[in-house]
């Protein structure tokens, strides 16, 4: 997910969140997966890409110099190939600069925390990501973050997928962005829904409508504070519809059965 167009894609991670042994880990794996996919100078490969211009070149080589933390795997850049290898830093401050807008490249940093609940804390401190990403096989914790947090999508122990997904609205929230698009929810989102409320002129119609009008006594106020009361529809009435269609397929039946006795169809 950060190396594919070298990190240049709005819903590249920003950064991780992990335990310290996790860390330990997720950092040989990387390490590991680099060399497997790029060879051991990445700069070579021909399927790892470069920066776009020389102004986002300089802003994530400032973003590389300013960390405070340890720069365990990459770090190498070259101005003349806009070239800046997929770097990962662990130990990184929360106010680093680094930390402080979104990245847009391939540097990685890594934050160290120690249970769930302070995951989903430091993220809510935060602008509503565009993406969540949560890497884990236990149910509760997938809740937690997926209760806890507010964030445009979400995806499961996967990455960047989800875009490819037509069925599933696409968007940001608040920072991260308005509204969701893909398939249905484009139009939802550029269209407007206008509302439109037609009622004739019966005498009910005026009989209810009268508690409108002045002078406000106290049966108005009252009969208009039952007539606007939200009812909750209770949920048996839910099986009303199956209980009906029920009811007349017995009738269908018997009616058909007094026909058939009637007119002797069954002889």
């Amino acid at each position: 997910a950060k190396c594919i167009n070298l990190g240049q894609t709005c819903i590249a991670p920003d950064y991780v969140l992990c335990s310290k042994e996790v860390e330990v880990k997720l950092v040989e794996k990387m390490r590991s997966l680099i060399g497997e996919w790029y060879g051991n100078d990445p700069q070579k490969s021909p399927n790892l890409c470069r920066i776009i211009n020389n102004r986002n070149w300089e802003r994530l080589h400032n973003l590389l110099k300013s960390t405070k933390g340890k720069v365990e795997l990459g770090g190498e850049t070259d101005s003349n190939e806009l070239y800046i290898a997929p770097t990962v830093i662990t130990g990184v401050g929360f106010d680093e600069p680094v930390m402080m807008e979104e990245i847009f490249g391939p540097i990685l940093p890594i934050v160290s925390v120690e249970s769930v609940d302070e995951a989903v804390e430091f993220i809510n401190k935060r602008d509503k990501p565009l993406t969540l990403y949560v890497f884990s096989s236990n149910k509760a914790t997938q809740n937690a973050f997926k209760t806890k947090t507010s964030s445009g999508s979400m995806v499961v122990n996967d990455a960047i997928v989800h875009l490819s997904v037509e069925t599933l609205p696409f968007g940001g929230v608040g920072a991260s962005g308005m509204g969701g698009y893909h398939g249905k929810y484009t139009f939802t989102t550029f269209s407007h829904q206008k509302s439109v409320l037609v009622r004739d002129f019966s005498a009910l119609g005026e009989y209810l409508g009268e508690t409108r009008y002045p002078p406000y006594q106290d049966w108005k106020v009252k009969r208009m504070g039952l007539l606007l009361k939200n009812r909750k529809i209770p949920k048996c009435l839910s099986l009303l519809p199956y209980l009906a269609c029920f009811l007349l397929g017995v009738a269908s039946v018997v009616f058909v059965n007094l026909l058939a006795n009637k007119f002797h169809w069954l002889e």
